[in-house]
């Protein structure tokens, strides 16, 4: 089963935190990603202030392998921050929003969804990586692996 097979390799559960319907997962769609709608917990929380320090707060506790969270801050201080509550709870942290700025992330991605055939695709792009180079390619969902595919790298 592959949904069975994504929690073996990625156990625990999967926090999303983000402003009302701001993220708009549909948990019975993950399963076709491998992650059982009984592994996500939601919580909502409006003003950003909140949901930065419950972010923080639920990083640093371990109690969640994957937090997706809405968080627009983009001050230097308060990523430093989520980086190293992330670290000592053992935790892996997936911020979306929609500005750019400084960021003590080790990586920063942009991805937008592309037409496809029968299965989801999307334009990723590397737009930084500590000690690596930025670059951009097309990747689409294989359901048999659970993994990414990159279609075609775009730039070097």
């Amino acid at each position: 089963m592959r949904a069975g097979s994504l929690a073996a390799r990625a156990p625990g559960l999967l926090l999303v935190l983000g402003a009302p319907k701001a993220l708009m997962l549909y948990p019975p769609g993950l399963a076709g990603f491998g992650i059982a709608p009984e592994q996500i917990v939601s919580l909502e929380a409006v003003a950003e202030t909140q949901r930065l320090w419950v972010l923080e707060e639920v990083l640093r506790s371990g109690c969640f392998a994957v937090v997706l969270a809405e968080a627009e801050s983009r001050d230097l201080t308060v990523s430093r921050r989520l980086h190293l509550a992330a670290e000592a709870g053992g935790c892996m942290a997936l911020l979306c929003g929609q500005k750019g700025g400084t960021s003590a992330a080790l990586t920063r991605w942009h991805v937008t969804p592309q037409p496809g055939e029968q299965r989801p695709i999307w334009r990723v792009a590397l737009q930084r990586c500590r000690g690596g180079q930025p670059s951009e390619f097309i990747a689409g969902w294989d359901h048999d692996a659970l993994r990414l595919h990159p279609a075609s790298v775009l730039a070097d």
